[in-house]
């Protein structure tokens, strides 16, 4: 971006300066009309290289509750979190006896708020299996205190500024 910058003050440079120096010469003015052109390209192409928005990444580690099944972990912003079993981003991860911490990663997310929310399909049905009071298989979110089932937005939200990592404990 740097090398862009540069390029462009000398185009600048040059554009204005020589007039100056070379003032016995008469410029055509169709190579006035070409000079300024060529300023406007070069301001527009860079406001649209300095508009371009930061993007971060989330990641960390999902401890699972059993060694079998898969685990699915969701990105969520406000407009989708209240949809069962999606997100902006869904990651999946297959746990056994050898493998019962996985570890996710959410590249190039724009700053916002957002939640996480994984669970473990422990028998294969992908979904995740409720009773009266709440789920029968492991699941957890972004925030790791207690809280009721199932938790709003604002429960287990967080302002993505930077990059972070986030450890969810699976348990019932």
């Amino acid at each position: 971006m740097h090398q862009v910058v540069d390029l462009f003050i000398a185009l600048l440079l040059s554009l204005t300066l020589k007039p100056m120096i070379d003032r016995q010469k008469q410029i055509h003015p169709k190579m006035k009309q070409m000079k300024l052109r060529l300023i406007l390209l070069f301001l527009v192409i860079s406001m649209g290289i300095f508009a371009q928005t930061e993007t971060y990444s989330i990641g960390g580690r999902v401890n699972a509750y059993s060694p079998k099944g898969k685990i699915y972990v969701f990105l969520c912003n406000d407009s989708i979190f209240n949809t069962p079993f999606s997100g902006i981003d869904t990651l999946e991860f297959w746990i056994n006896y050898d493998h019962k911490q996985v570890t996710y990663e959410f590249k190039d997310v724009p700053a916002g708020t957002y939640a996480i929310r994984a669970y473990q399909d422990v028998n294969g049905n992908h979904k995740l299996d409720k009773w009266l009071f709440g789920p029968l298989e492991p699941w957890g979110f972004s925030y790791t205190e207690r809280m009721k089932f199932p938790p709003s937005f604002d429960d287990v939200s967080f302002d993505l500024l930077y990059d972070m990592r986030i450890n969810i404990i699976l348990g019932k």
